[in-house]
């Protein structure tokens, strides 16, 4: 990800900031968050066709009462995989044939609530933490070969709050370019509504 991009989204949360009521909240201060949703990886690579993947989350929150701020701590796991046939003339051999992608990710997160009504809320914001991620590769031979590596990741995501417990979230996962990947999830929210 560029640093222009950071530097947008940084931009984006801080103006929504700015036009936030900066009045207390009638929620709770903690809430926790549980959910799932699919995963579409962005890169091609060297296969043909990519397919969509499933993620599953946690997530606990501090809400603050006299900001539109809440900040926590996020874990998830992903999956999705990836199939190809491609003859390399140069090596005179098949190349990949299939591989599954699997990343485990832990980060602190930060989100702006945007725009609050009655029984909804819309919320920008980001995270940036640790992953560990898995590559299971297989060649038209059936041969495997395993990877395994840690990484620097972040996640810009915007999303909505409904009824003050249920959340659906739109996320960019920046983590190597083999694993990075858009994703959309869905929580329940425990804790959160009215102190």
């Amino acid at each position: 990800m560029k640093l222009r991009t950071i530097f947008t989204i940084v931009a984006a949360l801080c103006f929504s900031m700015q036009f936030s009521t900066a009045q207390s909240r009638d929620v709770a201060a903690l809430e926790f968050e549980i959910g799932g949703g699919i995963v579409s990886p962005t890169e091609q690579l060297d296969f043909d066709k990519n397919h969509l993947g499933f993620n599953a989350q946690a997530e606990l929150r501090y809400n603050f009462q006299e900001l539109p701020l809440d900040i926590g701590l996020h874990v998830d796991g992903a999956l999705f995989k990836r199939d190809g046939k491609q003859f390399d003339t140069k090596q005179d051999l098949w190349k990949l044939a299939s591989a599954q992608f699997t990343s485990f990710t832990g980060m602190a997160v930060i989100d702006v609530n945007a725009w609050r009504a009655k029984g909804f809320s819309l919320f920008l914001g980001c995270g940036a933490g640790y992953g560990m991620l898995i590559s299971d590769v297989k060649n038209i031979s059936n041969i495997k070969d395993v990877d395994r590596m840690g990484c620097f990741c972040i996640m810009p995501r915007v999303g909505v709050e409904l009824l003050r417990h249920f959340r659906a979230t739109l996320y960019y996962k920046h983590l190597k370019k083999e694993q990075n990947h858009f994703g959309l999830s869905v929580g329940f929210v425990f804790g959160g509504g009215r102190r």
